[in-house]
């Protein structure tokens, strides 16, 4: 018998679909016990996942003169739900934006699964009509931006294992121009930032904070011994708050940088915000855009204003302003 802070709604959903499929009928009580939680588990938390059940599932779940529930259909349950044409060609798409992730067994068991689910809906099967093969055929119009390296992608698997099941793991890992360097994190979070892969964890050994790794960068890694360590000031919802990226300076205080856009490229920061705190005010002829965002100072923040080129002015900070200036004045040096 599970914990009671194991029953979630998928585990409830799962055993009340054994208890109620091939026409058998069950109380409310009777489902409540076997989920353990006379105690936790109410009414109305049944009744709810009922009515959960129909709108993800479409289980149309009744019940006769003695209280007691079934399927309406006896041949339904949820682990063999049909699922429609709209439904294939979305995983379709689903596959092509997982494409970075190719060369990796998380998108073999990936597309494992989506076979079991699209059963008869394989694209190159003759069951299928032609219609629905045109329109699958369709969605690959849509291309979004794959990495030509897939350096460090083998970790990937190992890592998120690892984060479900909350193990640390030891790491070799090798910045540019170092020496290699054994590392024992309990890893947290997989991010990815312009094709390339990112462990948050944190660092048991050295620093005693939870640090940003690049995957390109590890050479080796193993389930360590020591036990995994939940950060209490770790916040997956907001470590990368101020970070513009995916390096997180846990030493700065974040700074409020003013920017103005203009002609063609205030509106495509209008569309395209560069973070999720920016603040926008456009001129009303639309042509300069004024821009305030609150960051950390980074390499990253300077090399995405540099990228717009003439079309981007820093008004403040004037550290910032200095910085860019002489950056500016370098890259002119070079063509002299």
């Amino acid at each position: 018998m599970p914990k009671l802070s194991q029953v979630g709604a998928l585990y409830r959903y799962h055993v009340i679909d054994e208890m109620l499929k091939y026409g058998r009928k069950k109380t409310v009580n009777q489902i409540i016990k076997a989920l353990g939680g006379e105690n936790k588990i109410t009414d109305k938390m049944i009744r709810n996942d009922f009515e959960a059940m129909r709108n993800l599932w479409g289980a149309l779940i009744i019940s006769d003169k003695l209280h007691r529930y079934t399927y309406e259909d006896t041949n339904f349950s949820i682990k063999s739900f049909p699922i429609n044409e709209n439904d294939a060609i979305m995983l379709e798409l689903a596959s092509i934006t997982f494409q970075n992730l190719f060369t990796s067994n998380v998108t073999k068991k990936y597309n494992s699964a989506v076979s079991k689910v699209l059963r008869g809906y394989d694209s190159t099967s003759d069951d299928i009509n032609e219609n629905l093969k045109a329109e699958i055929a369709r969605v690959k119009v849509i291309q979004p931006d794959i990495s030509h390296s897939k350096i460090g992608y083998q970790w990937i698997e190992q890592i998120f294992d690892s984060i479900m099941k909350k193990n640390a793991i030891e790491i070799i890992y090798q910045k540019f121009g170092d020496e290699p360097k054994k590392k024992t994190i309990s890893p947290y979070l997989l991010k990815e930032f312009r094709n390339h892969w990112y462990l948050i964890g944190y660092d048991h050994l050295s620093s005693k904070l939870t640090k940003v790794y690049a995957l390109d960068r590890i050479n080796d890694l193993e389930i360590s011994e020591v036990k995994f360590w939940p950060d209490p000031f770790f916040n997956i919802d907001n470590y990368f708050k101020f970070s513009f990226g995916v390096f997180h300076h846990y030493n700065q205080v974040p700074i409020k940088i003013e920017l103005e856009f203009y002609d063609k490229m205030a509106q495509q920061v209008l569309n395209h915000p560069l973070t999720a705190n920016q603040k926008n005010q456009l001129s009303p002829n639309g042509k300069v855009l004024k821009v305030e965002i609150e960051v950390y100072e980074s390499g990253e923040i300077i090399r995405e204003i540099l990228g717009y080129g003439a079309s981007v002015k820093v008004i403040s900070p004037i550290e910032l302003v200095n910085k860019i200036v002489l950056i500016n004045q370098k890259t002119i040096s070079l063509y002299q």
